[in-house]
């Protein structure tokens, strides 16, 4: 009886590890299909035409148009296109460039959905610092679509490798009409004339920004 008994135990065990173990299996299999599924869901597709971009396109869209053409860049909001200007080069009304100290830093803010923006630019030494507080994570992917061409979406996938999905923030150029995504997978990167850092916690983004033109040619 006691070697009946003490199989029954060992089997029981058994049982047990093997459902534990096909437990441990379907788990790490869900989180594959899972990451899968994110992967799949980075791959944004224009729904209009080049020329309707709000970024490189041939629009007069009143919130950018009186900084197209300036060698400085702006912090979108992916969701509702709003922007912070960030002017480390300073322009006249003429659209000349001004060759000659500023003197002061520049503090800018921003409120925009449930997020905080707030920059701290020194124009004389050509670098700014942008706090974006409350970030979310989300993007309105019919909106951004829409609003963007697929030139400029094959810009953001691919700076969204390595299954991290982008917050809703992106950087533009106003000198060459571009847009780069603000996401964990890239932290740091050159474009155009300035490079791009950017520090993230959990629910904010640190961004660092210099105008750092490159020296030879």
């Amino acid at each position: 009886m006691n070697k009946c008994f003490i199989s029954g135990i060992i089997g029981a065990f058994c049982m047990l590890f093997l459902i534990l173990g096909y437990a441990a299996f379907d788990s790490i299999m869900s989180k594959q299909r899972d990451i899968e599924q994110d992967r799949e869901q980075i791959s944004f597709v224009s729904s209009i035409d080049k020329q309707d971009c709000f970024v490189c396109g041939e629009h007069t869209d009143p919130l950018t148009a009186h900084y197209w053409n300036e060698d400085n860049i702006g912090i979108i909001n992916l969701n509702t296109f709003e922007m912070m200007y960030i002017e480390i080069n300073r322009y006249d009304d003429n659209g000349e460039l001004i060759q000659e100290p500023a003197g002061v830093l520049v503090s800018d803010g921003l409120k925009c959905e449930e997020s905080w923006l707030h920059s701290m630019t020194d124009p004389d030494r050509g670098y700014s610092y942008i706090d974006i507080s409350n970030i979310t994570r989300q993007i309105d992917t019919v909106n951004l679509q829409s609003r963007l061409c697929q030139d400029c979406l094959d810009t953001i996938n691919s700076d969204c490798f390595f299954d991290s999905q982008p917050s809703e923030y992106a950087v533009i150029s106003f000198a060459d009409k571009k847009i780069r995504a603000v996401t964990e997978a890239l932290r740091g990167y050159g474009f155009d004339t300035y490079s791009v850092y950017s520090e993230f916690e959990e629910d904010s983004i640190r961004l660092k920004v210099d105008f750092c033109p490159v020296r030879y040619s």
